[in-house]
């Protein structure tokens, strides 16, 4: 029997072979049906005449909101995603949340603050790097003439290279046993 053809199968008044496709094309028409008949079950907001009619107008708020889709999450006190299951149809929301719905759409969009715009007020100077503040090695390192040395931790040696170079200083250093650094200036 599995080797008639498609006119055979007719003929005998069995069903045609369906292929992948037109089996997981008819399944989603099923899900559409089903999908349509619980849509028609939900009571619908007043002022609505269908579920549709809501999706549009959160649509068209979502299209008008300064903050886009995440705005108008925020406003159902939901997720964005499930604004967006929304309105692509894939998930249909609930009762309580189209009532939600229909009460968000009621209140005007939300204006966005401007800032106060100040007119006349000079730009301060670019302050060189860390010139601001002086820590102690940099104070250190700045009192430092030719040929004079200091010891340090050698757990600052890093630090203490860095402020020497931000303000060009040329320093070099020796290890003095395990926990100590001397450093040089040279120029």
């Amino acid at each position: 029997m599995s080797n008639l053809s498609h006119v055979d199968r007719e003929a005998l008044g069995l069903q045609p072979k369906l292929s992948r496709d037109d089996i997981r094309i008819r399944a989603q028409n099923a899900a559409a049906i089903v999908n349509r008949s619980a849509r028609d079950a939900r009571k619908i907001p007043d002022g609505y005449e269908s579920a549709d009619a809501l999706l549009l107008a959160l649509d068209a708020r979502r299209r008008a909101h300064p903050s886009g889709l995440a705005g108008v999450a925020r406003e159902l006190k939901t997720k964005p995603k499930n604004v967006w299951r929304w309105l692509h149809q894939t998930q249909l929301p609930s009762e309580d949340t189209m009532r939600r719905m229909a009460n968000v759409l009621t209140v005007p969009l939300p204006e966005i603050e401007m800032p106060a715009i100040d007119n006349g007020i000079p730009l301060p100077p670019i302050v060189g790097r860390g010139s601001w503040r002086k820590g102690k090695w940099r104070l250190v390192v700045e009192a430092l003439k030719i040929g004079d040395s200091f010891l340090c931790p050698y757990m600052s040696t890093q630090n203490i290279r860095s402020q020497a170079k931000s303000i060009g200083i040329k320093i070099s250093g020796r290890a003095e046993g395990l926990k100590h650094f001397r450093f040089w200036r040279i120029e």
